[in-house]
């Protein structure tokens, strides 16, 4: 995707399946993102309207074809679909030169007012208006702190019927609107003014909840109940991504030891164990069976560092017989070398000297 972003986060999420579509010009040309519009976007409405949740992040207007905007309207207002656009610089109204999104069916669904303006503004933190709103409340926001700063935001206001729920505060300089969603025709659609990548929430991004702030926005957009035991559904998620990153380690593994010349079938069967585990423990994880979707977790990467261990050990074995391979052709080549040399020029004391000669003048 070119920046830190949550699409990482949200990819991992079992109860979410996503698609990335690169949009934003700020690594590569309006050409290129238009060509990846083509190769990634739907091709047809029916296909698109597979998708429950559209997340337009710093998207430029022009890498979209003209029906796709009446598909995000279309999908919103009569399928049910859910829609969010989060801030930047090629978000919501034109800011230094990149097309507005203003005069597009898009506009019509969002819960905000774009307003014109050259410059994004200076950002903020987060002050929560509505603590009893379903999303805010599933989520520890009283303890956001410094965590909620912002580096700057874009020009919106909510419209008059919109669910206003946090603002950005600048100090002494008074506020801007930060967050907003309301119910539109079947659907539900979200505005956030600032960005949820480096550009603008560097900060934002390592608050410990941020993966659960993006995951439970595309459920909440989506229509689906929120979780109530936070604490609980943090540390489920964070063992799935744990796991994740220890069976990526422990194919690596594999992968060095088969180069290395070793057998990869008792890890390869060792790691399928641990797959099954994962699949049981994601199971009960999708079923809110939390407490034991921890438990079976646990085992997993328990079962990960076990596995682990054995792997190192076959590495070590594997890479052993390599080196000893090695240390026998440098030393055999160094044993003929030396003996090469004795021959030539020890062993030559062996042969009588030659006499002298001498030249003698003509009488």
């Amino acid at each position: 995707m070119g920046v830190p972003n949550p699409f990482p986060i949200l990819e991992q999420e079992p109860l979410l399946y996503c698609t990335a579509v690169y949009a934003c010009t700020i690594h590569q040309t309006i050409e290129q993102i238009q060509r990846s519009v083509r190769t990634y976007m739907p091709r047809t409405y029916d296909r698109y309207l597979n998708n429950d949740v559209i997340v337009l992040s710093d998207a430029n207007k022009d890498a979209f074809r003209h029906d796709h905007f009446s598909w995000m309207k279309d999908g919103v207002l009569e399928e049910g679909q859910g829609l969010v656009m989060i801030g930047g610089a090629e978000s919501f109204a034109e800011i230094g030169g990149y097309a507005s999104w203003k005069p597009t069916g898009v506009a019509d669904i969002l819960p905000c007012e774009m307003i014109l303006s050259a410059l994004t503004f200076s950002g903020g933190t987060i002050r929560v208006l509505d603590w009893e709103d379903e999303f805010i409340d599933s989520l520890p926001f009283e303890s956001i702190g410094a965590y909620g700063h912002f580096h700057s935001s874009n020009n919106i206001q909510p419209r008059s019927r919109a669910n206003y729920i946090a603002e950005l505060v600048k100090g002494t300089m008074g506020t801007l609107p930060f967050l907003m969603w309301w119910d539109i025709g079947e659907g539900r659609t979200m505005a956030q003014s600032a960005d949820w990548t480096p550009a603008g929430g560097s900060q934002f991004m390592t608050w410990r909840y941020y993966g659960d702030y993006c995951i439970n926005m595309m459920m909440f957009l989506a229509g689906q109940k929120l979780p109530d035991d936070l604490e609980t559904v943090y540390m489920v998620r964070r063992k799935i991504r744990e796991t994740n990153e220890g069976l990526s380690t422990l194919y690596s593994m594999v992968d060095i030891v088969e180069r290395f010349g070793g057998s990869g079938n008792t890890l390869n069967q060792l790691i399928q164990d641990i797959q099954v585990e994962k699949q049981e423990a994601l199971g009960l994880y999708m079923r809110a069976e939390l407490a034991d979707a921890l438990e079976a977790f646990d085992i997993c990467l328990e079962m990960c560092e076990d596995t682990m261990d054995e792997a190192i050990e076959i590495r070590d074995a594997a890479a052993f017989w390599v080196f000893f391979t090695e240390w026998c052709a440098v030393t055999g080549t160094a044993m003929f070398a030396g003996s090469l040399l004795w021959f030539l020029m020890i062993k030559r004391r062996l042969y009588r000297e030659v006499a002298y000669t001498r030249l003698r003048q003509a009488e």
